[in-house]
């Protein structure tokens, strides 16, 4: 969004907020989670910044073992 990020902004209230809905959000069940599809293998003809873009999204709906989404790997 190209919002400056201050540290003033990261609070116990802000952490407790996010982290109940953290919670809340891994408390879901399976059939209430939304499902991300896999982007498609990418090929020459796809533009990059889409497929990228899907990838990541993917990528940040699985949980990897340290219970974070993949994205972090990346």
């Amino acid at each position: 969004m190209g919002l400056p990020i201050g540290p003033a902004l990261f609070t116990v209230e802000v952490l407790q907020v996010w982290g109940d809905k953290m919670k809340a959000a891994n408390d879901q069940k399976d059939g209430e989670k939304p499902t991300i599809a896999a982007p498609l293998a990418f090929k020459k003809d796809t533009k990059w910044r889409v497929w990228k873009e899907q990838f990541q999204n993917y990528l940040g709906s699985k949980i990897g073992q340290c219970k974070a989404p993949l994205t972090f790997v990346i």
